[in-house]
């Protein structure tokens, strides 16, 4: 009985925390990462959901950031197929240009743009993919409350 305890204890557990990360999904192919991540160059950019945080108005701003994996090379990626922000109304506000990793202890960065989303978004998202050197990368970004910044 212990045993069975323990067991729906743990499963338990692990469903919280799958939970909580569900906001944060990328999609990669089968990469290892480790110390050897961080490259000069031919890495790709990682757009990051940051959170959101609530307006005077009832909106809220949905905060984007990104992590170029490149020690030497900043990394220009147009609007369009390779840039894009869904659902459409929103697409264009996201950045083209993406600095290479900065130098100090943080390595990437932090809320670089916002989405101003309606008071009735409710559970959609706003996906944010990018495309670099062939490598398609998307984030999700929802009004969740354990995300909100202050």
């Amino acid at each position: 009985m212990t045993w069975l305890r323990a067991g729906v204890g743990g499963m338990t557990l692990a469903l919280l925390f799958a939970a909580a990360g569900g906001a944060q999904v990328t999609q990669f192919s089968e990469r290892v990462f480790n110390e050897q991540v961080l490259r000069p160059r031919g890495q790709p950019v990682i757009p990051l959901y940051e959170g959101y945080y609530p307006n005077p108005d009832g909106t809220y701003e949905i905060c984007f950031g990104y992590f170029n994996l490149n020690t030497e090379e900043d990394v220009d990626i147009p609007l369009g197929p390779n840039n894009v922000i869904e659902p459409a109304e929103f697409d264009g506000m996201q950045p083209t240009h993406f600095d290479r990793v900065p130098e100090g202890n943080y390595r990437r960065r932090f809320c670089v743009f916002t989405v101003n989303v309606p008071a009735d978004f409710g559970q959609q998202e706003v996906l944010w993919t990018l495309n670099t050197h062939g490598e398609a990368i998307t984030t999700r970004g929802k009004v969740l409350l354990s995300y909100i910044l202050d």
